[in-house]
């Protein structure tokens, strides 16, 4: 069992919540808006969760110790102590940043709406980390103590409650200013059917 998400907050209607402890990137959430109401890990959005422990192949097909783990890690998902501000919504809109330190920093923005039986939500971030564990696994054999890593991210997802259907999209790209490696990108998507029994 771990802790995730211990915070304190202070909160003003006309304006907004501001949080301090331990969470997660504001960009985290924008690469998370699923409104097919998954109820289980596998689910989720994010591929990192669960397909983190397959290892990859190089040029060569020789089996490597990276994972897509690691080439797919949010740069700063963890929960880190961090300071974040969320504004309250504005016709649905929504705008967030959190900096955790001095080495990560995230900006995020969020629609959402009901237009009659269809339901919308979006959400579009950016991260960036400069601490030294934001390579993970990446980093083994490069002698790297500090890398600067950034990551877009941006999702959607659309319902409608009459029929049930539903569908949601997932993107990210990740950068690192390490020489010679290329960055990540990853897409997924999903639709299904969901009725009330």
């Amino acid at each position: 069992m771990a802790v995730e998400n211990t915070y304190v907050f202070v909160e003003a209607e006309a304006i907004g919540r501001l949080r301090l402890g331990l969470q997660d990137s504001v960009a985290e959430e924008a690469w998370t808006q699923d409104l097919g109401g998954s109820s289980n890990w596998i689910a989720m959005g994010n591929p990192g969760d669960w397909n983190a422990g397959f290892r990859l192949r190089d040029a060569k097909g020789r089996l490597t110790d990276m994972t897509w783990g690691s080439v797919l890690a949010e740069s700063t998902t963890t929960q880190t102590p961090r300071l974040a501000f969320s504004s309250r919504e504005f016709s649905g809109f929504q705008v967030a940043a959190s900096v955790g330190g001095v080495d990560t920093y995230a900006v995020a923005a969020f629609y959402s709406g009901t237009f009659g039986t269809v339901n919308v939500a979006a959400g579009m971030g950016y991260d960036l980390s400069r601490r030294q564990d934001a390579l993970g696994s990446q980093a083994a054999g490069t002698g790297l103590t500090q890398a600067v890593l950034g990551r877009f991210v941006m999702s959607g997802s659309i319902f409608e409650s009459k029929s049930g259907l539903y569908g949601s999209a997932a993107a990210s790209e990740a950068t690192s200013d390490i020489s010679g490696r290329q960055g990540a990108t990853n897409v997924y998507g999903k639709a299904g059917w969901k009725r009330d029994i």
